[in-house]
């Protein structure tokens, strides 16, 4: 926006706040936003039509041609902030003494450029509908990026704007790209001077319309009615971007939208009950507060047991301290791995059923979890009796687990009567 107007913001900085471009409005220069108009126009004329995918093009001669032949001087040209070489660039190979000092800054950059190439990535799918494949993506950026350090070139991620005027020009394929750094290559080469002459608020007017372009409507308004939650991430990312540098922005969104994810998994952890019925078919309801004695009891957790969500288990459980002979049989299906913090809550519960002469049985243990137990001398806790293996037929593990269940509490039932 600012080289559209011409003010002194001459480089995009943090000071540049929103109230800035008010502030500087009695310096905008009239041939300059004159242009910029202009330019803007003839995209959006030309683009409802069948010269859609040259209108950006067409725009950017006619504002040179208009600038040179009325001789506004006050306009910016590319040539007044850039030199423009007439040649490629030849390969150089860094310094590795340099190496120490960027490891941090380079992990930091690529991180956000895998960032911002993730996001833009998802806001375009593919010709065929699919979404982007994101570890193609990641591959492709970093070979880029390393190709691009060998001749001296800028680190780079994705660009929503850079994509929204190849997809606009009609790009098909990722050819488009590659091509397009041909071309750009050949311009370099061949016209190095025509391209000093292009205006810069005719190039501001095309990252405008392209900006403008890539604003969904129907997402903003299916985030909105989705929550509170992913309403007030969209609205501080918004308010990121407007404040801050935009990799930062979309840095700092990520980070609010995994601290969201940690949130929701840890507040959707909750204990079912699974009551087996006269036909045969189970019933979900929700868990007991108090762990009924002589009986089997199944228990089903659902949402995640890493981190708070082990503490939650913790709090819902049915109170054993008070039971006798009582087995809990509990089913970890589609828990693929368990935290160290699950693994302490679920040998606690254990040893507190053990003192009232009752037994946790873990159902459906995946291969991994299994070896964890074994690694952390937990199943000396558990019992590797008392650990069942998961099973493909839903219906038949936990006919099995219960089954288990039943034996097991016959087995304490016998053995306490023995004892009193």
């Amino acid at each position: 926006m600012a080289t559209s107007l011409d003010t002194p913001l001459k480089a995009p900085t943090r000071s540049h706040r929103p109230s800035t471009w008010f502030s500087t409005s009695t310096q905008v220069d009239p041939n300059t936003l004159m242009i910029g108009l202009i330019t803007l126009v003839i995209i959006v004329v030309l683009d409802r039509g069948r010269l859609s995918p040259v209108a950006m093009l067409i725009g950017l001669i006619v504002a040179t041609v208009l600038v040179q032949a009325l001789g506004w001087t006050s306009v910016v040209l590319v040539g007044d902030n850039y030199d423009i070489p007439s040649s490629l660039p030849t390969p150089a190979i860094p310094n590795p003494s340099w190496i120490p000092d960027m490891i941090i800054p380079a992990f930091a950059i690529g991180l956000i450029g895998l960032i911002q190439g993730a996001g833009v990535s998802q806001g375009y799918a593919n010709p065929d509908g699919k979404s982007p494949d994101a570890s193609g993506d990641f591959r492709g950026q970093g070979i880029a990026n390393i190709v691009a350090g060998l001749f001296r070139g800028l680190p780079l991620g994705g660009s929503l704007s850079g994509t929204s005027l190849v997809v606009n020009a009609g790009a098909k394929s990722r050819w488009a790209n590659i091509l397009t750094g041909v071309f750009v290559a050949g311009g370099v080469l061949l016209f190095a001077g025509l391209i000093a002459r292009l205006p810069m608020t005719s190039l501001a007017a095309i990252l405008i319309y392209a900006g403008y372009q890539t604003i969904k409507p129907k997402r903003i308004r299916a985030v909105w009615l989705t929550n509170n939650l992913s309403r007030t991430v969209m609205v501080i990312t918004f308010v990121f971007t407007l404040f801050l540098p935009l990799q930062e922005a979309i840095f700092l969104g990520v980070a609010l939208q995994i601290m969201v994810l940690v949130f929701l998994s840890a507040e959707s952890m909750t204990i079912k009950e699974l009551v087996r019925l006269e036909d045969g078919d189970y019933e979900e309801t929700p868990a007991p507060a108090v762990l009924p004695s002589h009986r089997v009891t199944m228990l089903v957790p659902r949402g995640s047991l890493f981190f708070a969500g082990a503490s939650d288990f913790e709090e819902e459980a049915p109170v054993a301290d008070n039971t006798r002979c009582a087995v809990v049989v509990l089913s970890l299906r589609g828990h693929t791995e368990l935290g160290s913090t699950a693994l302490n809550v679920l040998q606690t519960y254990a040893r507190t059923l053990q003192e009232g002469n009752g037994r946790l049985i873990l159902a459906d243990v995946q291969d991994n979890v299994r070896r964890q137990l074994e690694r952390t001398d937990a199943m000396d806790t558990f019992g590797a009796e008392n650990v069942l293996p998961a099973d493909s037929r839903i219906m038949g593990s936990i006919d099995s687990a219960l089954a288990a269940g039943q034996a097991a509490l016959a087995a304490l039932e016998e053995q306490d009567s023995g004892v009193t």
